[in-house]
């Protein structure tokens, strides 16, 4: 978009332009092996009233996952354990955040495993979500939903 010059010229001045990609619009069947190349994940901003969908695209993809610490990123994120979380209010809190999981390859591959993990021990997959709606509208209609085959 509009900010990429500037934000190419921050990445130089900064001494990372070469390490940094500017991708531009991607299709969405290349996200995956983009995302697989991240050292670390970054969920800037998460909408409060929302589940972010990039973070369990993280997880999926075992990736050292770095988001704001609200309500809503908790229910899917423990700081330490499956995530490194930041307090978006405090100024300087996710540049601090980023250079410790950057300087810290034990904590980065500790993070990315764990991540991978709570994609299966929770069954966060399109699928399990499909079949938890269809269990909650049998519940709410005291009927048995047919079931239908999720495509994946």
């Amino acid at each position: 978009g509009p900010a990429r010059p500037s934000l190419e010229g921050r990445a130089r001045d900064a001494g990372v332009g070469a390490r940094v990609i500017f991708t531009g619009v991607v299709a969405r069947d290349a996200v995956a092996s983009l995302v697989s190349a991240f050292d670390i994940a970054l969920q800037p901003a998460a909408n409060p009233y929302a589940s972010p969908l990039k973070l369990f695209e993280y997880l999926a993809l075992g990736r050292a996952v770095l988001a704001p610490d609200q309500p809503n990123v908790r229910e899917v994120l423990t700081h330490g354990a499956n995530a490194w979380l930041f307090d978006s209010s405090e100024p300087g809190a996710m540049q601090r955040a980023i250079e410790r999981l950057l300087n810290d390859v034990g904590l980065r591959q500790r993070l990315a495993l764990a991540a991978l993990n709570t994609i299966h021990e929770r069954e966060l997959t399109w699928e399990r979500n499909a079949e938890r709606v269809l269990e909650l509208a049998r519940q709410l209609h005291g009927t048995t939903p047919s079931r239908v085959k999720v495509m994946q």
